[in-house]
């Protein structure tokens, strides 16, 4: 699905200089991912709104059929890419590559073509039609905020039914939308089975037919799930919290050598350590220690990544240890997934499995609430961080490898950029961009094309964990 370039453009100066826009994309779990307001001063014009209902139409329309002519013409274009000729495959490749995901059947059914320039060109335009499927959440994103910035009611009509959306993120973001601007949640899993996705959106549509008559958007609380980043320096034994714009809200030092640290909806935050006793603890607005698990079986060392999840519990990644352990508020160990290889992060995901990168096991796992392994990536040099994207996507840091790249769920690379030194955290930001901390660059924003276009902290010593957070951080003392 493309917008028109003239879309996109009036759409991004909307969101540039306009209003705060709705954050709807990013690398967080479920219930992390970062949200601000829609605070306008400015509407968006007539136009505006406009375009953005109509793209979304253009979403929610059912696929393209595949016509007896579109079919001859596609045989057709298929049968030059092989021909003796460069302009004649050039010509027939870039046809191809204009073409709607109707055409996925047939392209399929060439793949793998014993000609080697058949097979390589229609397996480019394969990935070429996969990828604006799979990226349209980053295109529905600027027509949802417009809408959503004038509280616009059809909008929510518009995301149930993207609920059935053909590709993942399409279905991620409509439901991540709904339970932003709603506050309601009814157990809809983008990769859950078609049945169980089915059963969930019913509950959707029932709730918003009993309750569209009295339905108002309340700015008030979607603002408060705007988001900042929280980076940790081990060696200075800092914790420093700044805007996604790169502003530095405060840093503070901690009583010993930490190597990560997050932050909760209530502005706590919560340190871990490099060693016990104490290796986890949590500080409240005011800096007062509030809370440290206790009982965790083998859960002496190092604690180099946590996180607190939306039932309250807290995951706790052991590496000296070779566990991942979630606990509860009085610090029982509720679910763990022990016998890994030096762990050094982990990410519990939208579906209930646990995203876990063993640093020496050179490995990047899924593994489901039974511990068992659902997806890997092996290969990797020394991996320190991990996080799934919104599309299903891999975001890595190479420790000993100096990289950071993104891979698909077939573990094929499909961006990578060396760095200058060992990276140590990895995060994806709401537009796109990533963030990144090495011990050269330190903590950094990249472009798409991997350069360097934001410089958030210079180099100083060894760095942990960058990660999103709730805003709420920023009022810390």
């Amino acid at each position: 699905m493309n917008m028109p370039k003239r879309v996109l453009h009036r759409i991004q100066l909307l969101l540039c200089g306009l209003w705060a826009p709705v954050i709807l994309t990013g690398v967080l779990t479920a219930d992390d991912r970062p949200t601000t307001a829609p605070g306008a001063t400015t509407r968006p014009n007539a136009t505006q709104i406009a375009e953005a209902r109509a793209f979304l139409a253009r979403a929610i329309a059912p696929p393209a059929k595949l016509t007896d002519a579109t079919t001859k013409r596609i045989k057709e274009l298929i049968g030059k890419l092989g021909n003796p000729v460069w302009k004649v495959r050039e010509a027939a490749s870039s046809e191809l590559l204009k073409s709607g995901p109707e055409i996925l059947g047939l392209l399929n059914e060439v793949a793998g073509h014993k000609d080697i320039e058949v097979s390589d060109r229609v397996g480019v335009a394969i990935k070429a039609i996969q990828s604006r499927v799979e990226d349209v959440g980053t295109e529905l994103n600027p027509a949802i905020n417009v809408l959503a910035s004038i509280s616009d009611k059809k909008l929510i009509d518009m995301l149930m039914q993207l609920l059935d959306h053909a590709s993942l993120s399409g279905r991620y973001t409509a439901e991540y939308a709904l339970r932003r601007l709603t506050g309601k949640s009814f157990g809809f899993n983008t990769r859950d089975e078609p049945a169980d996705r089915a059963r969930a959106a019913a509950k959707w549509r029932k709730w918003w037919k009993d309750s569209r008559a009295k339905f108002s958007y309340d700015h008030a609380r979607i603002k408060a799930r705007s988001m900042v980043l929280l980076i940790s320096n081990n060696s200075s034994r800092t914790v420093t919290a700044m805007t996604l714009q790169g502003k530095a809200a405060w840093s503070k030092k901690m009583r010993t050598t930490l190597y990560c640290a997050t932050g909760t909806s209530t502005g706590s935050i919560i340190v871990g350590y490099s060693s016990t006793p104490k290796n986890v603890e949590e500080y409240n607005l005011q800096g007062k220690s509030v809370w440290a698990p206790t009982g965790v079986p083998n859960g002496t060392g190092g604690v180099f990544d946590i996180s607190r999840l939306a039932n309250g519990n807290t995951l706790i990644t052991y590496t000296h240890r070779g566990h991942v352990t979630e606990v509860n508020a009085k610090g029982k160990v509720v679910w763990q997934k022990t016998g890994l290889n030096s762990p050094i992060s982990a990410q519990r995901l939208e579906n209930g499995n646990t995203l876990i990168a063993e640093h020496s096991g050179a490995r990047v796992i899924e593994v489901d609430r039974k511990g068992k392994i659902v997806w890997q990536k092996t290969g990797l040099k020394s991996p320190c961080d991990a996080v799934m994207l919104v599309n299903g996507n891999v975001l890595i840091g190479e420790y000993a490898g100096k990289r950071v790249l993104e891979v698909d769920r077939t573990g094929k690379i499909l961006w990578q950029r060396a760095c200058p030194a060992s990276v140590s955290g990895v995060c994806r930001l709401p537009d796109g961009t990533t963030a990144i901390t090495n011990q050269v660059e330190g903590a950094i924003v990249l472009g798409r094309n991997g350069k360097k276009i934001r410089q958030l902290l210079a180099h100083n010593g060894s760095w942990g964990k960058i990660r999103l957070v709730p805003a709420a951080i920023l009022t810390h003392k």
